[in-house]
Order: C-alpha cells, then sequence, then structure tokens
C-alpha cells in the first residue's frame, strides 16, 4: 500500500527521481563518448566521414581532375591529400576543389607531379 497525501506527492516525488536518473544517464552517455583529449568524440569522427565523402564525390565529379590518382584522409576537419597528379594546375585545382568542401578547416597536400607517358 502506497501512502500519498491527497494530492499525490508520493508519485511527484518518484517522477522527480526518474528525471533525476535519466538526466544522469544522458549526461553520463554524452561523456562517455567525448573521448579524450588525443582522440576525435564520435561527433568529430561523423564530421570527418561526411567532410572525406564530400571531398571524394568533389574530386570524382570535377572533369579536369577526375582521373588523378589522389587518396584523401581527414582528421578533425584537416584534409591530407596524397597521390599524383599530371600538372601543376591539377594539383592547383584539386587543392582547390578540397578547400571548397564544407567543414574544411584546411588541407595538407602530398601531391606528386607526373607527367603522363607520351
Amino acid at each position: 500500500m502506497k501512502v500519498t497525501d491527497a494530492k499525490g506527492a508520493g508519485d511527484l516525488g518518484i517522477m522527480k527521481i526518474t528525471k533525476i536518473l535519466a538526466s544522469c544517464t544522458a549526461a553520463l552517455l554524452l561523456v562517455a563518448c567525448a573521448g579524450g583529449p588525443n582522440e576525435r568524440s564520435t561527433g568529430q569522427v561523423l564530421d570527418d566521414a561526411t567532410i572525406l565523402a564530400k571531398t571524394k564525390a568533389a574530386l570524382v565529379n570535377d572533369p579536369e581532375i577526375k582521373g588523378s590518382s589522389i587518396d584523401v584522409d581527414v582528421e578533425r576537419g584537416v584534409v591530407t591529400l596524397t597521390g599524383v597528379a599530371r600538372s601543376q594546375r591539377e594539383k592547383d585545382k584539386v587543392v582547390q576543389t578540397a578547400y571548397g568542401v564544407t567543414g574544411v578547416k584546411s588541407v595538407q597536400t602530398d601531391i606528386q607531379i607526373k607527367a603522363p607517358n607520351p
């Protein structure tokens, strides 16, 4: 048998405790997803994955650089480009395209220039 006053105060106490427990659980889950100072949070990983996909798509869809052999890596919004371009102009276009992707903070490049064989 539950003891309450005329206004159901016992039920209100249980509701408050439930809300507090739910809030604490949510806070703990958010902290668990944050990672350490040298680790990317879940949000950062998802953001980087989105930037990676958009950058690769932009490079593939650009007819001037479509045939290039460029690898893309992203960490905390910093895009690293490696591979081979056929000319300095093509290399510049690859870097410019990467900078044009939403969310990119900076671009590092290790693209080598090799003219195509005649």
